[in-house]
C-alpha cells in the first residue's frame, strides 16, 4: 500500500471499522489521508507522517488481487459555518486548553480560528475519543453541532476531573512505588 501510494497522489482512506469487525463494510465511514512523509526502517516497516484530508463513506469493496481493500466511495463535507461557528470554536479551544492545564496534560498546537470545522475535528483530536465517539463526530455534518457535543464532552470530562487527576498521578509513579 504504502509504495503505491507514494508512486501515486500519496493518498489513501482510512475507514473507520466496526468493534470486531475484521474488514469495512458499506456504509463505513472514514477518512482520506495524505502521506506527508515516510522514512524507510531497516526491517522493512516505515515511520509515515499523514494528514486527515475529507471523510467520506464507503459504498462498495471493489475485487481486487491487493493485500489491501479497494473501494468505492462518496466524499462529503461540513454544511457553511458562520461567524457563530468560529466563536463556539474558540470558545471550546479556550474551554479544552483549561481542562488540559488542570490535569497537568500537555497542550499541543494551536487551531485556526478562521476555519471553524478544522478547529471542531482538532479539538476531538485532543479528547482521545472513543470509537463511538470518534464515529459520532466523523458523521455530523455540522460543525456547530460537532462543537456542542464537543464542549458537552469537556464539561463531562470536567465532572470527573478529580478522579482522572488521581489516575494521572497514579500512572506516572507506576513502577516507583
Amino acid at each position: 500500500l504504502l509504495s503505491d501510494c507514494l508512486d501515486g497522489d500519496r493518498t489513501f482512506g482510512l475507514p473507520l471499522l466496526a468493534e470486531g469487525a475484521l474488514s469495512p463494510e458499506p456504509g463505513d465511514i472514514g477518512c482520506t489521508a495524505r502521506i506527508l512523509t515516510a522514512s524507510p526502517l531497516p526491517d522493512g516497516r516505515s515511520n509515515i507522517l499523514t494528514e486527515g484530508v475529507q471523510r467520506f463513506a464507503l459504498e462498495s469493496i471493489e475485487p481486487t488481487d491487493q493485500p489491501y481493500f479497494v473501494g468505492t466511495v462518496g466524499m462529503f463535507n461540513d454544511d457553511p459555518t458562520t461567524d457563530d461557528d468560529t466563536a463556539s470554536a474558540a470558545y471550546v479551544w479556550e474551554r479544552l486548553r483549561t481542562f488540559q492545564r488542570k490535569l497537568g496534560l500537555p497542550i499541543t498546537g494551536e487551531i485556526q480560528p478562521t476555519d471553524p470545522t478544522r478547529a471542531s475535528f482538532r479539538i476531538a483530536s485532543q479528547l482521545e475519543l472513543d470509537c463511538d465517539l470518534g464515529e459520532e463526530m466523523l458523521r455530523l455534518t455540522s460543525t456547530a453541532v460537532r462543537l456542542a457535543r464537543l464542549d458537552e464532552i469537556i464539561g463531562q470530562r470536567e465532572d470527573e476531573t478529580p478522579r482522572r487527576q488521581a489516575a494521572i498521578h497514579d500512572h506516572r509513579r507506576n513502577g516507583n512505588g
